[in-house]
């Protein structure tokens, strides 16, 4: 029996989850199967997981483009905080007159430092491919495509986060909400 002058010592975590292929995400902008090796340390109030989660497979939609995920990984390495390595890649057909591009993108790396790589069939720049997917430069509709026409900033500095919000977001966020369940 604790006395009134003391505190309880806070609940320690050490809780293993495995869902080997049963991580499922359903709704209507994301169909996702995935696997998981996590465990769960820290404390209630400051929870630290570590391990893995793959996608086996799965489609999402963003932005009204259907794109299928053709790899995926999570990882949950870091002691301090709750902060997953991404390695995810999808591809999407994009139609334009006379021409249809198989596109490719792909991210690795923590959010704060995502890696995007933009690539084509048949072979566009980067550049162009973020046009395809992001909007018309020509029209002046999107502000990133307009200043990657200025020399002083790079391509990686430009896209990078809009690379983020478009490839890794609706995956890991669906995938973060199934861990925190």
């Amino acid at each position: 029996v604790a006395s009134a002058g003391s505190a309880m010592p806070p609940v320690r975590l050490d809780v293993r989850v495995l869902a080997p292929g049963t991580l499922r995400i359903e709704n209507n902008d994301a169909h996702i199967v995935s696997s998981a090796d996590l465990t769960f340390r820290g404390t209630y109030e400051r929870p630290i997981v570590f391990g893995r989660a793959e996608v086996s497979r799965g489609e999402f939609i963003f932005e009204g483009r259907r794109y299928l995920v053709t790899r995926g990984t999570l990882d949950f390495t870091n002691p301090v905080r709750i902060e997953p390595t991404f390695d995810i890649a999808a591809e999407t057909q994009v139609r334009v007159p006379g021409q249809t591009y198989r596109v490719t993108l792909s991210a690795s790396g923590t959010m704060q430092r995502l890696r995007p790589v933009f690539m084509s069939d048949p072979p566009l720049p980067p550049v162009e491919v973020a046009s395809l997917l992001l909007g018309d430069v020509a029209t002046g509709q999107d502000a990133d495509l307009r200043a990657l026409q200025r020399p002083d900033l790079t391509e990686q500095q430009l896209i990078q986060a809009r690379v983020a919000r478009m490839l890794v977001s609706p995956i890991s966020g669906q995938i973060g909400e199934a861990v925190e369940q």
